[in-house]
């Protein structure tokens, strides 16, 4: 049933190719100490400068390169303005940091 349900949430077909890490904790295990250097590495070395990672059992985008976030988070910041919650990265950061954060009103 875990595998069914691990299969069965692929990403739609459009998006970004990525780790998809293990069923129910996605990629974190393969992340090591220094996670944003993993992911760096990845993007460097096999996906691109725009890619997916699968944090537990949410997918997620990743930009690492100054086109791709300039596009996204100035070209089209009415797509792209809110982000989804997620519980491990709060975690993580205690709800300080910007890479998780809602645009503003008063910037958009």
């Amino acid at each position: 049933m875990v595998v069914y349900r691990y299969w069965w949430k692929l990403p739609h077909p459009r998006f970004p190719p990525g780790v998809r890490g293990i069923p129910i904790l996605g990629a974190t295990p393969f992340f090591g100490r220094y996670p944003q250097e993993t992911i760096a590495k990845w993007s460097r070395e096999k996906y691109g400068p725009v890619m997916s990672v699968r944090f537990g059992q949410q997918d997620a985008v990743v930009l690492n390169d100054y086109e791709s976030i300039h596009e996204a988070l100035v070209k089209n910041i009415n797509v792209f303005h809110t982000r989804p919650s997620c519980s491990i990265v709060e975690c993580f950061t205690e709800g300080y940091g910007f890479g998780f954060a809602d645009g503003h009103k008063k910037y958009l």
